[in-house]
């Protein structure tokens, strides 16, 4: 697996590379800074050459002025070829968390106050158009999803759920490539959720999108 964590360390804002697989990998670091409103703060490309099973810092998000209260950072690492083979959006804070060093103790150190995160509730809402296709394997289907941002901002902290028929349960158990996502304007993703039929029943499959800013809507397969 290739993976990247952004903000690897918060003490010294590091984003670092972690390369999982037995194989050597060569690809791109793409990492952004974006204001609430999408505005572009910062931006940086570094090439990085990854031995198997490493981890390598390849930069230092810097601090800078003019930030909203609530800013994104958005790193994402891609092949020579431009695929994307890792994608993370962290939302930070103008002001993050003060520790109470005084009070620590070898388990905990309380917190004297909180990064402020509020701003969030005023993002304006998004617009997200999705399709799903569904496909059965033996005693099982495959759902593919696809959700596309057509709006302006980000819709954040999509939700995506597979129900039994239009307002039925959620099926459960079901594996998701991924959920929660979060699309900046224009974005698109592909996901699959693998389910069992018995799981199902005997409704047909419809898709539950919803987000923080991102109104509830059920989509049914084509």
């Amino acid at each position: 697996m290739i993976n990247m964590i952004g903000i690897g360390s918060y003490d010294d804002r590091s984003v670092v590379v972690v390369n999982g697989t037995d194989r050597r990998v060569v690809a791109r670091v793409v990492a952004r800074i974006l204001n609430l409103d999408m505005s572009e703060k910062f931006s940086r490309e570094i090439d990085a050459d990854l031995p198997p099973d490493s981890t390598r810092r390849v930069l230092a998000i810097p601090e800078m002025a003019g930030l909203s209260a609530t800013y994104f950072v958005d790193l994402r690492l891609v092949s020579p070829a431009g695929h994307a083979l890792s994608s993370n959006l962290y939302w930070l804070s103008t002001a993050p968390d003060d520790l109470d060093w005084e009070k620590s103790t070898w388990f905990t150190t309380p917190a004297k106050a909180y990064a402020d995160f509020t701003a969030l509730n005023t993002l304006p809402a998004a617009r997200v158009k999705t399709s799903m296709s569904s496909k059965r394997q033996g005693s099982e289907e495959e759902a593919r999803v696809t959700v596309t941002n057509t709006g302006t901002t980000l819709a954040f902290f999509v939700r995506l759920q597979i129900t039994k028929g239009a307002g039925g349960e959620e099926v459960l158990p079901v594996l998701w490539e991924d959920n929660y996502i979060s699309l900046l304007p224009g974005e698109r993703r592909m996901l699959t959720a693998t389910y069992r039929l018995r799981d199902l029943g005997a409704s047909g499959p419809t898709l539950v999108v919803s987000g923080w800013n991102v109104a509830a809507g059920t989509v049914a397969p084509r």
